[in-house]
């Protein structure tokens, strides 16, 4: 047990922010709310608990991100105390967080974002690592601002990676592992009072990729060359969402080569 206890916002998705949760109960941390997804549209959780599951197990009250702007707007309202938070975790949330939530914590709001900053943000990390043939790859954690992925930098993991076989599922299940390994590391510069170094990033460095750049990067075109069309197969190979596509008569269609198919034969016969 740390000496340090945290009175905490924890908002996120996937087992991993559900073991980041457990994790700070474990530390002996105040988790004052919890904004989560559904269970049902969480696709690792059929053999494991969602965020949403261990907050309720744990009487955490459970919000939708509404409710807790609301009440951060209207403390009249609030059903929770919101005031004296320390920290607010974003652990792959998917939205842009309003400068009201940010102003809450006295220590600051953390962001754990899966691929490193500042030269990968928003979305697409894990696929423009794959198109672009990197050899290594890494993850971060750091401080939020108003801008997407933007604010100052608490640390980056970095790990070597598969330029000639990862897929964007592969790549996903190293970063996760490495990204808890960083947010427990992060805890204990904050519960042990330990100076951080912030390192702030330039303006307009690193790429950003939003919603349409990166449905844009999925299709195939008539100039790639065999060895394009394969990393874009394995960059974008995360079902159930689409994959790669090729365009015929007006329509898309996810393609897959024998490497994916043999996978999942693997998969399917064992």
């Amino acid at each position: 047990m740390n000496d340090k206890k945290l009175r905490i916002i924890l908002m996120g998705k996937k087992i991993w922010a559900a073991k980041a949760l457990n994790y700070l109960i474990s530390s002996g941390h105040e988790i004052v709310a919890v904004v989560a997804r559904n269970p049902s549209e969480e696709l690792d959780c059929k053999n494991n608990k969602s965020l949403f599951e261990v907050a309720q197990e744990n009487n955490i009250p459970t919000l939708s991100i509404t409710e807790l702007y609301e009440w951060i707007e209207f403390p009249e309202k609030s059903l929770i105390d919101l005031n004296e938070i320390d920290l607010v975790i974003s652990y792959l949330y998917w939205a842009k967080i309003k400068k009201s939530l940010l102003e809450v914590p006295k220590i600051g709001a953390i962001n754990f974002h899966p691929a490193p900053l500042p030269d990968l943000k928003g979305l697409g990390g894990y696929n423009k690592a794959i198109l672009e043939g990197r050899c290594n790859y890494g993850v971060t954690a750091h401080f939020m601002n108003e801008n997407i992925d933007d604010g100052e930098i608490i640390e980056i993991e970095n790990f070597p990676i598969d330029r000639d076989k990862e897929t964007a599922l592969s790549l996903e299940k190293k970063s996760q592992i490495h990204m808890f390994s960083l947010f427990k590391r992060a805890m204990n510069l904050i519960e042990t009072n330990t100076p951080i170094t912030r390192i702030k990033q330039k303006e307009n460095e690193g790429l950003y990729i939003n919603r349409e750049a990166f449905e844009a990067m999925k299709y195939i075109k008539d100039d790639d060359t065999p060895e394009i069309i394969d990393r874009k197969i394995r960059a974008f190979w995360y079902p159930p969402y689409e994959g790669v596509k090729t365009v015929i008569k007006g329509e898309g269609y996810t393609v897959v080569n024998n490497e994916i198919l043999k996978s999942i034969s693997h998969l399917m016969h064992n």
